[in-house]
């Protein structure tokens, strides 16, 4: 009897802290997914290759970009010649170049916004993982 009553009392504190750690992992799962809820991830239904082929096609389309923009003469152009329709010309044709600059650049920082956007899903399944590893990760990350 003895025997029996000392193993019941050695495995009560261990139980305890059992059932502490199941409740406190529950408790972190359930914070770390109110968490990834609150997160906007626009691009987490796409599959692991979709998500390449898409950073791989911007990445080139922003290199794409970068090249004209470098190869575009930047600085102002000076409206030269003495008739007032000389000048009105060269004017307009600064003018219209730099609307095209304007565009071009508007343009670029919007291709790189998605590409920063789609590397950070990247990153985030890096990180998290998939399957079993991402709820571990759920489980016990702080």
């Amino acid at each position: 009897m003895r025997v029996e009553r000392r193993r019941a009392g050695s495995t009560l504190p261990l139980l305890l802290v059992l059932l502490l750690l199941v409740g406190a992992g529950g408790w972190n799962y359930w914070r770390n997914l109110q968490v990834e809820a609150k997160e906007p991830r626009p691009y987490a239904g796409y599959s692991d290759r979709d998500l390449a082929a898409l950073i791989d096609a911007y990445r080139n389309e922003v290199d794409r970009l970068e090249g004209r923009s470098a190869a575009r003469p930047g600085g102002a152009a000076r409206a030269a010649g003495p008739l007032l329709g000389e000048r009105l010309a060269a004017y307009e044709r600064v003018r219209r170049a730099s609307a095209r600059r304007r565009k071009m650049e508007t343009e670029l920082a919007g291709q790189e916004g998605i590409l920063r956007r789609l590397e950070r899903e990247q990153q985030i399944r890096r990180e998290r993982g998939r399957g079993w590893r991402l709820h571990l990760h759920r489980l016990v990350t702080i």
